[in-house]
């Protein structure tokens, strides 16, 4: 876990499905949290997340941004 919490969150995950990443979302996000992420199908379900108020893709494999 890194703290960059002026930026945002980021962890290092044993596996990036969404068996792993939705709770550490879920668990982080704050009310009306933005989610930055890349098109991968792990973060399909993110908007159905308490809290989230938007999901935005970028054309990435390799970054995932929690603001």
């Amino acid at each position: 876990m890194v703290d960059v919490s002026a930026l945002g969150y980021m962890e290092i995950v044993p596996r990036r499905n969404a068996a792993n990443l939705l709770p550490i979302i879920q668990k982080v996000g704050q009310p009306g949290t933005a989610i930055h992420s890349d098109e991968w199908a792990a973060y399909n379900r993110v908007q159905s997340i308490p809290g989230v108020a938007a999901h935005e893709t970028l054309f990435s494999r390799l970054l995932v941004f929690i603001l």
